[in-house]
């Protein structure tokens, strides 16, 4: 899909650590493997090959991290958003656990690489917290950590006054799950941050340079675009919802769904301590979820469903504003600086799927809007599985393409059903 939104209010773009520099493709090249699409998943697969030198070259149609790793709350959790046994139930007891292995430490991978390369990407693993935003949620949060404590993973329940303060809110008074293992990050830099190491491996990187078709001739792939042309025997196709129409099958795979953020400008350091004075990150547990967190300036950042171009901008900002002052009645009047929004890959069981249907053609996609740590392992799998790796060890089962039904009619309604709760809504 085409981009419908520019970064020029985004507080990621506005403070992140400087953009990438790469040549421009010129001419027809060959590769061990092209990867199309420079965020987290191609990024990472790039980096975790270079480091086995094996050479690759990535094509970006924007700049690094121009799509969803560019533009997501940067709360860097374990998992997907489905509890361990909901992973099971669904894709079985064996597919189920090898997806719980791998993703239940991904912030692990997330952080070992900032330390390991340096990446000044405002890195916080101060944990994460997931409130009842009612006490209908209570039981909700409870039984929540019950089935996470059972399986062994570091969570405590929050309750009460500790949660209070935790929070910085009395609004979040019932109870959370708080998880250890989970962090924060400024997502652009550390797109851009993934960008450079992966250079520094060895990989090659091509911005403003979309595909325009990939075809196969015999056992090698040919990316073309207008400035020449890319082949190689594999592929990793990393663009999820911002899948043009070089693979429309692939675009048709996931229904996309737009979340909006807002941030104002840096506090004084009273208020911005006491919003998550331990800086924990914060999302809750109403339908059309609200994540909240301070930056390293002190800025309040809030994150919700919804797309802010147009006339839904003053309709998000003004229910923004609504929410925060109650949630947080210390942040009254403060203005809001930036507001940007991005389009996310969802599927039908809210689990990543990765297709190969092709020989060579493996493409991982459907994030849900929990891509910074998935999209870092998987790319690190994908580096694996091109390398030769047994299909065994991947975490997902290899499938071929499956069109979500109703994509663009669901898409209408997530977007619809966001404007009208934006409009009506008054409680927390």
């Amino acid at each position: 899909m085409a981009d419908v939104e520019k970064h020029h209010n985004s507080l990621w773009e506005y403070s992140a650590s400087p953009q990438v520099e790469t040549p421009a493709l010129a001419g027809d090249l060959d590769t061990d493997v092209l990867i199309i699409g420079g965020g987290y998943t191609g990024l990472s697969t790039a980096l975790h090959l270079g480091e086995s030198g094996v050479r690759s070259i990535v094509l970006e149609a924007q700049e690094v991290g121009h799509g969803g790793s560019g533009r997501n709350a940067g709360l860097v959790n374990p998992g997907v958003w489905l509890l361990p046994n909901e992973v099971e139930e669904q894709l079985g007891k064996q597919a189920g656990g090898r997806l719980n292995a791998a993703l239940s430490n991904s912030p692990d991978l997330v952080f070992s690489i900032i330390d390991k390369y340096e990446i000044d990407c405002e890195a916080k693993r101060n944990g994460m917290l997931q409130a009842a935003h009612a006490r209908s949620k209570v039981q909700w949060v409870k039984d929540r950590h019950s089935q996470m404590a059972s399986l062994g993973l570091p969570v405590e329940l929050i309750t009460g006054s500790d949660l209070q303060v935790m929070t910085g809110s009395k609004v979040y008074r019932h109870a959370a799950v708080f998880d250890p293992r989970a962090g924060t990050i400024q997502p652009m830099s550390y797109a851009r941050g993934l960008a450079r190491a992966a250079l520094g491996a060895g990989a090659t990187i091509h911005q403003n340079c979309p595909v325009q078709s990939l075809t196969l001739t015999g056992n090698r792939w040919t990316a073309q675009t207008a400035r020449g042309s890319v082949r190689a025997e594999q592929v990793i196709v990393a663009t999820n919802a911002y899948t043009d129409h070089f693979l429309p099958q692939i675009r048709n795979a996931t229904v996309p769904v737009f979340m909006f953020q807002a941030a104002t400008g840096p506090l004084s350091d009273n208020i911005a301590g006491s919003i998550s004075p331990r800086r924990n990150g914060l999302f809750d547990t109403r339908k059309t979820m609200i994540s909240s967190r301070i930056d390293d300036a002190g800025r309040y950042i809030v994150c919700s469903a919804g797309r802010m171009t147009g006339d839904g901008r003053s309709l998000r900002t003004n229910w923004a504003t609504r929410v925060r002052d109650r949630l947080f009645p210390q942040l009254q009047g403060q203005e809001w600086k930036f507001w940007w929004s991005g389009q996310m890959g969802f599927t039908d069981n809210h689990l990543p799927r990765v297709f190969q249907p092709a020989p060579g053609l493996t493409v991982p996609i459907g994030y849900n809007g929990r891509g910074i740590g998935p999209g870092t392992v998987i790319g690190k799998t994908c580096a694996d599985l091109v390398q030769g790796g047994s299909i065994k060890d991947f975490p997902l089962p290899l499938k071929q393409v499956r069109v979500e039904s109703w994509r663009n009619v669901r898409a209408a309604y997530y977007e619809l059903g966001t404007r009208l709760y934006n409009m009506v809504d008054s409680r927390v």
